[in-house]
């Protein structure tokens, strides 16, 4: 008798008997909150800020509080300082607690109050530096002097900073792990002070846009053969010679002459730059015949 109870209860639950689903329900009356549901905080956690956000937001809002973030981790301390040029909350009295924090990338384009002591705060990030914007500021030679320490520096963009001429540049003869450097429209860079730059040896872009008196200059960077993109758009004093110079930059994949002097006896110079694919010379007196010279290599 037992066996045979024993027998029939396992078959009526492997073939999914009423009577065992009607036990089992009994037993386990809340058995269907065990399925899985959709879970609605995951959802709105999606539009949450992160805790690093929620921190770095924090902090902004408490700011003054701080004398330095020495102690915090480098990447802790750049969302920070980004955070802070992003919101407009950052002063010189802020800006030196980041002292000696390894920040890579300090980038203070159009930002307003810029000048010399912030300089000092820039450099002290010393070999961790490793790109700095500080266009249309008031920074001048001597605070450029300040960043001579950052040799691992890449990016350097001193874009209409009027302050900085041929002193300034010497400052940057060391910087020659450089790839990137833009004068655009900084006016007391001359074709004396550009002498400085030959040092840069691994310099890839280099902008000079209404640099109005570098003509005559470009003879010192005939030696910078890893330059592949050079802006003297608008340099109203370039001329042909100053394209002569330039026949030795056959890496040159992009140039740009718009509104220089030059004429086609200076484009005639350009013939054995076979990796040029880019000329931008806009407003420049030149004719049909000479371009046939170097037609075959542009793409634009």
């Amino acid at each position: 008798m037992g066996g045979t109870c024993s027998r029939k209860r396992s078959h009526d639950e492997g073939n999914g008997s009423p009577n065992v689903i009607k036990s089992l329900s009994s037993k386990w009356p809340n058995r269907s909150s065990f399925k899985m549901k959709p879970n609605i905080s995951e959802k709105l956690c999606k539009n949450c800020p992160s805790l690093l956000e929620q921190a770095v937001s924090r902090t902004c809002e408490t700011i003054g509080r701080y004398e330095s973030f020495y102690a915090l981790p480098k990447d802790l301390s750049q969302c920070l300082l980004n955070e802070l040029i992003k919101r407009e909350l950052l002063t010189l009295p802020v800006f030196n607690a980041f002292r000696n924090c390894s920040i890579e990338d300090v980038f203070l384009r159009d930002y307003p109050g810029i000048g010399d002591s912030w300089m000092e705060v820039i450099g002290s990030q010393g070999l961790s530096l490793l790109a700095v914007d500080i266009t249309s500021s008031d920074v001048s030679d001597s605070g450029l002097a300040h960043i001579k320490p950052c040799t691992n520096l890449q990016i350097l963009t001193l874009d209409y900073c009027d302050n900085i001429s041929e002193a300034g540049l010497e400052h940057l003869a060391g910087l020659q792990n450089l790839t990137t450097l833009s004068l655009k429209r900084s006016s007391a860079i001359t074709a004396e002070g550009m002498h400085h730059l030959a040092k840069l040896v691994n310099l890839r872009s280099l902008n000079l846009e209404r640099c109005h008196h570098v003509t005559g200059g470009l003879c010192h960077i005939r030696g910078l053969t890893k330059i592949d993109q050079l802006n003297l758009g608008w340099c109203n004093s370039v001329e042909d010679r100053d394209m002569k110079a330039l026949a030795g930059l056959v890496g040159l994949q992009e140039l740009y002459i718009s509104r220089s002097k030059v004429s086609a006896s200076g484009i005639l110079c350009l013939k054995g730059m076979t990796n040029l694919h880019v000329l931008h010379m806009e407003g420049c007196h030149l004719y049909l015949f000479s371009m046939g010279t170097i037609a075959g290599n542009l793409a634009t």
